[in-house]
């Protein structure tokens, strides 16, 4: 499923499936997506609700 909108990652590749995050996942950037709140839009524009629950139910402070 594509998703309009990419993340870039460390290595300059821009994803927008789960598996091209997967094949390129930096945390540095996932981090960074996940505490200014790209990633759960990216998950919910790319169909991917389960994933973006689960997502937005993390408490940031704990996992650092």
């Amino acid at each position: 499923m594509a998703v309009k909108i990419p993340l870039k990652m460390a290595d300059g590749v821009l994803v927008r499936t789960i598996e091209d995050l997967r094949e390129h996942f930096d945390i540095v950037s996932v981090l960074t997506y996940y505490q200014d709140g790209r990633l759960v839009k990216w998950l919910k524009n790319g169909y991917y609700d389960i994933e973006a629950k689960k997502i937005s139910d993390l408490d940031f402070h704990r996992i650092l």
